[in-house]
């Protein structure tokens, strides 16, 4: 019997899992937010949108809710983030304390102590979105690891219908008032590849393109008439894209996608194109971490025993596990001193790295500078990139504070570019507050 063979009996048990569906090692296809997709914190709200296996919403008004935030959040503030995030395998939007939904809910909160307070009886200036998705069927081994296969399918089915509309619905409604909305997106694991296909995926039919490969065409469109009336056009500004930032974090993702999406973006920003997506340094990055097992030694097996060859070709590894992708390198710098807050990101005087930030880890602290690869070569918009174990523990442990600091330290040093976030940051203190 072949190994192909067997794996295939073996998933064949997964069309059992309905017939066990009150069996305690049985995670049902069910909401656990309808009626109460919305919660109040500090300074921010925390906003449920949850999706069955065939990519319907389990409750149509819970992203109905969220929507309505964005828009009281923008009636109360100058200036609003969006943050939306979408989980990935093994997850889903339950209150299990050790569960995706929790650490997210605590980083919000720690995100949310560095924007401009609102007033008493307003609405916060951060509205946080939690897509969510059944991301495991069974918690048993081997079980658990074999899901990854059917997970894999669904992940995709639900990027292409329910998630992919509701994705594009947050887009429009940020859309109403771009100047004063930051948008943020994260997608982890199969969270990644459901993202990357509502932004960047080019749909074979032509109907559902992703919402950054629809703006490559209005960029594209615009290029081609600087080239017929360059005077004209240099005098009008450059569309705002869609979203200000798009991180894909331990993406259980082949590259295919990726390689595409930078190509065509090289194409762009080679030709001097004024689009704020070739200035934003970064507004796509991808980092895995190397303790990352999952996406390190799982995926790539596990594609090459059932390749998604319609999706992904032979590229069996994601971007940020492709070493020849990278873009930047993230170095632990040896002399870190002790009186450095976690939060610090200032690189030490000489230094010639992009961004620096700071970690804890098992109470011990680090430090890392973050360098391009090729430092004469122009700065591209997609930085793609490896972290330690220091950093990102496992495949799960994505929302932690040193995931933050990394992030908000690119976006601090961030000149002249797209990003909002950066101006917003700029009227409150430098560090951030302990919990």
């Amino acid at each position: 019997m072949t190994i192909a063979t067997c794996c295939r009996r073996i998933l064949g048990l997964f069309s059992l899992v309905p017939l066990l569906s009150a069996a305690p090692f049985i995670v049902g296809d069910h909401p656990y937010h309808c009626g109460s997709d919305h919660r109040a914190g500090n300074n921010y709200t925390l906003n449920f949108a949850e999706f069955s296996d065939t990519g319907k919403p389990f409750c149509s008004e819970q992203l109905t809710h969220a929507l309505e935030q964005i828009d009281a959040a923008r009636a109360d503030n100058e200036s609003v983030v969006v943050l939306v995030y979408i989980h990935g395998w093994k997850n889903n939007a339950s209150d299990d304390p050790t569960g995706d939904v929790k650490k997210f809910s605590d980083e919000v909160d720690a995100i949310s102590r560095i924007l401009p307070k609102s007033g008493p009886g307003k609405n916060p200036p951060l509205v946080a979105i939690y897509l969510a998705w059944r991301g495991l069927t069974l918690t048993v081994e081997p079980f658990k690891t074999i899901s990854y296969w059917p997970r894999r399918t669904v992940a995709r089915r639900v990027g292409r219908t329910g998630m992919y509309d509701a994705v594009d619905q947050i887009v429009k409604k940020v859309g109403e008032a771009r100047t004063r909305t930051t948008l943020i997106f994260v997608g982890h694991s199969f969270g990644a590849r459901i993202l990357e296909n509502a932004a960047d995926a080019a749909d074979k039919t032509g109907t559902k393109p992703g919402f950054m490969y629809r703006h490559l065409g209005v960029v594209r469109n615009r290029l081609s008439a600087m080239r017929q009336s360059p005077g004209t056009m240099t005098r009008t500004l450059p569309p705002l894209p869609p979203a200000d930032l798009i991180v894909y974090v331990n993406a259980a993702s082949a590259s295919t996608v990726t390689r595409r999406t930078v190509k065509e973006w090289d194409a762009i920003c080679k030709e001097g194109a004024d689009s704020p997506v070739c200035m934003a340094h970064p507004f796509w990055l991808a980092f895995t971490s190397t303790a990352d097992f999952a996406t390190t030694w799982i995926m790539p097996v596990a594609n090459a025993v059932f390749p998604a060859l319609n999706s992904d070709g032979l590229h069996l590894i994601s971007a940020a596990n492709t070493p020849w992708l990278h873009t930047h390198d993230v170095e632990e710098e040896k002399m870190c001193g002790k009186n450095r807050k976690p939060d610090d990101f200032d690189c030490p005087p000489g230094s010639n790295a992009t961004a620096c930030f700071g970690a804890i880890r098992d109470a011990t602290k680090y430090c890392y500078e973050i360098k391009q690869l090729e430092p004469a070569a122009p700065v591209h918009p997609f930085w793609i990139m490896n972290v330690n174990g220091h950093v990102v523990k496992d495949h799960g442990d994505i929302w932690n504070p040193n995931v933050i600091n990394l992030i908000l330290s690119i976006m601090r040093q961030q000149q002249e570019t797209v990003n909002l976030f950066r101006e917003q940051m700029r009227k409150v203190p430098e560090t951030v507050p302990e919990k």
